[in-house]
């Protein structure tokens, strides 16, 4: 089997049966706009883990992209920004 190895294509080998969002670096911004990623909601941000920051920035994107598409968590709900599944405000216990 010959598959390209784009962003793309590699969202396209999968489809949107099941993905429903691509986090994809920049560089790949095209596509975000991709005919053959209908279906799959598309994001184009930094994805180099070159810092805590980036990381941590890498992981909000990831969160809001899920939170964009009505993904939740094990308790029905998705986390609040600063909280957990395990946590909830200030560290308190979560749900």
């Amino acid at each position: 089997m010959t598959l390209t190895t784009t962003a793309a294509a590699v969202a396209a080998h999968y489809g949107p049966q099941l993905l429903s969002g691509w986090l994809v670096d920049e560089k790949d911004a095209d596509a975000v706009d991709a005919p053959e990623l209908a279906g799959i909601s598309v994001r184009a941000v930094p994805l180099y883990m070159t810092d805590l920051q980036a990381s941590a920035d890498i992981a909000r994107a990831a969160l809001d992209l899920a939170g964009e598409l009505g993904v939740t968590g094990e308790a029905g709900h998705a986390p609040e920004p600063g909280q957990t599944r395990e946590t909830g405000p200030a560290g308190e216990p979560g749900q």
